[in-house]
């Protein structure tokens, strides 16, 4: 408890700033993702019928695969930019173009091996999912460095609290052009999995160029901002953890399809999981708004050592956050054949998996964004040994039961790792710093 060494008290005038900004943020956010979610289901809807339930278990399962090569490019300095950028509070001296400058230089050359690692796998391995797909490949690993760019970028932007470009570049332009190439495709073409991955790399491509053009509005260059060897040998550090944070964690989130698609399970069952999967992450909503907006606070609270307000602040977010998480799931807990058969009549096979995926979402909203908080108060090799261990769980239970239970038994291996994940966050941040996560948090002192 000893992590904060005092309870600063900030004035009601940074108080009300402090909720402004949490509550403008918040709504803006909210249109967002709101425009975001409708865009991506109704294109996955669109996908699914267009493709039919095999061709869309193909095109789930490589971008999965996509997902983690992207994640290692990025090499963890989104969120490094996140807990560094908020710090330069002066314009003159402002070193964001200088560190959003280094993570791109160093994420893009990184890139460019991963996309080379990952071309040659699918042209000489012998693993029949690969080999099947390797012409989609051809196309799908120019995702990696147009991934990469586009998170640092948003991310820059959102540790400057420029939260609605912060988002826009991944959250509605990216969205948007990519419907309208499927839109195209649809009518002009008979469409394949090869062609919707075209579309997507060009819609990428569109979301990084939008960025770079607000990160040169909205961020000041500063020539008087001096780096030494020691700053950067620390972030780079950081970033590390944050990496391997992000790889854990999108392994956690991505896992269950890898190891279906290892194990040779047929395309159209994980066609019908991805599926209940889209839809258990429309409940997580009201928790992507809350960490959008929450993480830069985070760490302004913590440069401060204002342990107060950082604990009233996560438990009152937290709060809201819960709420319409519990709406939302027992509204797709409800309607959950409704919503399986937009896919397509044989996609309600996905119903005995939605349950597990959506208990998953609604245990993280209660608990709240706790590794961001965590990652941004310094603590993220605890994190990072969380993160592993349920990592571990997860993939020991999904291989030990897949050949038995297909598809159930890896959600429900997914629930049990992120159980595992979760209670040991909490533990370890109360046992540190004497805050206590989840929505049964104090507000006052």
């Amino acid at each position: 408890m000893a992590f904060f060494m005092s309870d600063n008290q900030h004035s009601d005038s940074y108080q009300s700033n402090l909720k402004a900004y949490f509550l403008s943020g918040s709504f803006y956010s909210l249109i967002i993702q709101g425009l975001l979610y409708i865009i991506t289901f109704g294109t996955s809807i669109l996908l699914a019928r267009c493709l039919g339930s095999e061709q869309y278990g193909i095109y789930s399962t490589v971008l999965s695969w996509i997902s983690v090569f992207s994640i290692l490019a990025v090499l963890g300095y989104d969120d490094l930019l996140l807990k560094k950028l908020p710090r330069f509070s002066s314009e003159v001296k402002d070193g964001s173009r200088f560190w959003i400058g280094f993570a791109l230089r160093r994420s893009l050359f990184f890139s460019t091996i991963l996309v080379v690692v990952l071309y040659l796998i699918t042209q000489f391995s012998s693993i029949t999912h690969f080999y099947n797909t390797r012409h989609v490949y051809l196309f799908a690993v120019l995702l990696i460095p147009l991934f990469a760019a586009l998170h640092i970028l948003q991310s820059s932007l959102r540790a400057k609290r420029h939260i609605i470009v912060g988002q826009m570049g991944e959250k509605t332009i990216q969205p948007v052009f990519f419907l309208l190439s499927i839109i195209f495709i649809v009518f002009f073409f008979e469409m394949n999995v090869a062609q919707v991955m075209i579309g997507r790399v060009l819609s990428f491509g569109i979301a990084v160029v939008f960025s770079i053009y607000y990160v040169a509005i909205y961020i000041p260059s500063s020539s008087l901002y001096k780096s030494d060897s020691s700053e950067i040998n620390t972030s780079q550090t950081s970033a590390y953890y944050f990496l391997f944070l992000s790889l854990i964690y999108i392994l956690i989130s991505r896992c269950d399809i890898l190891v279906l698609s290892l194990f040779a399970v047929h395309d159209q069952m994980i066609a019908y999981y991805n599926a209940a999967a889209k839809i258990s992450e429309v409940t997580l909503i009201p928790f992507v708004i809350l960490y959008t907006v929450s993480t830069p606070v985070f760490s302004e609270l913590s440069e401060q050592k204002d342990r107060s307000n950082l604990q009233a602040f996560y438990t009152k977010s937290t709060r809201y956050g819960f709420v319409f998480v519990l709406v939302l799931f027992l509204g797709i807990y409800l309607f959950r054949s409704f919503l399986l058969s937009l896919f397509g009549d044989d996609f309600v096979q996905g119903i005995p998996v939605l349950l597990p995926l959506i208990v998953a979402k609604l245990l993280h909203a209660f608990v709240g964004p706790i590794n961001y908080l965590m990652m941004m108060i310094g603590l993220e090799r605890t994190v990072t040994y969380a993160s592993l261990a349920g990592l571990i769980v997860t993939v020991v239970l999904q291989i030990l039961f897949v050949n038995q239970g297909g598809t159930l038994a890896v959600a429900y291996a997914t629930l049990v790792g992120f159980v595992v994940y979760e209670v040991l966050l909490c533990i370890q941040l109360y046992r540190k710093t004497g805050l206590i996560p989840t929505i049964l948090g104090q507000i006052k002192s």
